[in-house]
């Protein structure tokens, strides 16, 4: 199943009152009411901004999301202290102009010192982008059995 919300304002709540947040826990719970969900498989994922409001989701304390992917984003300078365990896979561009390269580092060496589980993929060619044809890599690392089945030669 998957969910495409959008930030209720020009961008996500990264900083200041936090109205997307609320609205993603409604939309959850939107879908539970309707729809069998394994709530112990939920991703939140998103691209620049989404990214970055992804990771801040990270941070929560208490969160319905169990697994989140990053790209393009970075890491807001908050409090670290519910960083541990959280699983994150983060892809950045190495020629990202937006998000500098050394803030996407920055960001997972605080992210694994604090304890999470991130794993992190620096993509040589990619600037501030979305890579589709890793789209099978982030369904993979969230779980296995989705992972794309091989080309029929």
């Amino acid at each position: 199943m998957l969910a495409a919300p959008s930030s209720r304002g020009i961008t996500w709540s990264i900083i200041g009152p936090d109205f997307d947040s609320t609205m993603l826990h409604d939309m959850l719970d939107h879908i539970k009411e309707r729809w069998a969900m394994d709530e112990e498989r939920i991703l939140l994922t998103g691209l620049s901004d989404g990214a970055t409001y992804a990771l801040t989701r990270s941070l929560d304390e208490q969160s319905p999301f169990t697994a989140y992917a990053a790209v393009s984003g970075i890491l807001p300078p908050f409090n670290l202290r519910y960083a541990g365990e959280k699983r994150i896979y983060w892809v950045h561009g190495a020629r990202d102009w937006m998000f500098p390269i050394w803030q996407a580092k920055t960001g997972y060496k605080l992210l694994t010192e604090a304890g999470a589980d991130v794993t992190q993929v620096i993509l040589p060619d990619l600037y501030h982008a979305y890579p589709r044809e890793h789209n099978g890599a982030i369904l993979t690392w969230f779980d296995p059995s989705l992972a794309f089945p091989p080309p029929q030669v």
